[in-house]
């Protein structure tokens, strides 16, 4: 059996040695020269596991011998500063430390932190608060254990957004054809609702911007450049013009029916009608209309402007501020009522 006298400590107290007279000991093990650097003044030093290997062979193969009369010397521990490493990702994004207690040596430092992050080149995205963390747990680790976190991290790029159109008002195809109560509780079958129309300064559609978007960096401070948004061009059409305030506006200048274009929005102040039937309900509307067939039977004209007919009217009633022209023809009894102006 091995005694605690076997082993000394240098002068310095900066390593253990083994001393041992070959063949008076008997065969010896790691776990038996381990066991020795379990007292008190070894347990703070660092195990040199391949000189505690060399040790036992050479120990052993000597066991059985004639008794040398000299001593043989093994450096079997010593102490060992504590270490700090840090990982970056493959794309540079993250950087990890991982910080070693010492055995019996110096531990890691704040500034010793900070020479290892200038060495590595990590100036970015550093976190304080983390650092500071893995250090106050490193005061707790037993020697030779690790602690181990993220201490840094880039920041991605924030592409830009494309610019966005919105149309502000309804079409002329969205108008819900559905028959109208009267106040006496009376549904009108030809009354199928309003026109879609407008009027000066209504606002018919805008114009989100496109944003720029915002560069990012890695952790070595290179910047990552953004992808902006791409603009999309909003003009004005025939009765449409920018918000004098606002040139991300179109605002209608007419009276009339909003129409939607490939770069914008225009407003029609002549509707274009092929009949005026129960299938399109009375027609009322703030501006000149156009009628290329017929206007039938029961049925309601009303116009801003004038009101052309370009077949026949039968038995039905039109109002307008303007002129009536009819071009083929009147069946049965028509009734034309002027309005005034507003």
């Amino acid at each position: 059996m091995l005694t605690p006298s076997l082993v000394t400590l240098s002068a310095d107290k900066s390593k253990a040695e083994l001393r041992i007279i070959p063949n008076t000991h008997g065969p010896v093990s790691e776990d038996d020269i381990n066991a020795l650097l379990t007292q008190a003044d070894f347990t703070m030093l660092f195990p040199i596991i391949p000189a505690i290997n060399k040790a036992v062979s050479e120990v052993n193969a000597l066991c059985g011998q004639t008794p040398g009369g000299h001593e043989l010397f093994f450096t079997i521990a010593e102490r060992k500063d504590g270490s700090v490493s840090i990982s970056v990702s493959d794309d540079k994004m993250q950087a990890s430390m991982k910080i070693t207690s010492a055995w019996g040596g110096k531990d890691i430092t704040l500034p010793d932190i900070l020479n290892t992050l200038k060495t590595q080149k990590i100036k970015m995205g550093l976190s304080k608060p983390k650092i500071m963390a893995l250090i106050q747990r490193l005061s707790i680790l037993p020697p030779g254990e690790t602690c181990e976190g993220i201490i840094a991290s880039g920041k991605l790029a924030v592409n830009g957004e494309d610019a966005i159109l919105t149309r502000k008002v309804a079409l002329a195809r969205e108008r819900l054809l559905q028959p109208q109560e009267r106040e006496d509780g009376s549904v009108d079958m030809r009354d199928l609702g309003s026109l879609i129309t407008v009027k000066p300064n209504d606002v018919l559609m805008i114009k989100t911007p496109l944003t720029t978007g915002t560069p990012g960096f890695n952790i070595h401070g290179d910047v990552l450049q953004q992808i902006p948004g791409k603009d999309k061009s909003m003009e004005p059409g025939t009765g449409a013009s920018f918000h004098p305030q606002d040139p991300n506006q179109l605002i209608a200048t007419v009276p009339g029916q909003p129409v939607e274009n490939r770069t914008g929005m225009q407003v029609d102040d002549i509707l274009q009608i092929k009949d005026v039937d129960v299938r399109c309900g009375h027609v009322n509307f703030k501006g000149s209309i156009l009628i290329t067939g017929d206007v039938h039977e029961g049925m309601e004209v009303k116009a801003s402007g004038d009101v052309t007919v370009m077949g026949f009217v039968e038995s039905a009633t039109i109002e307008a501020q303007g002129d009536v022209i009819v071009s083929k023809g009147v069946i049965g009894r028509m009734t034309v009522k002027q309005l005034l102006s507003d």
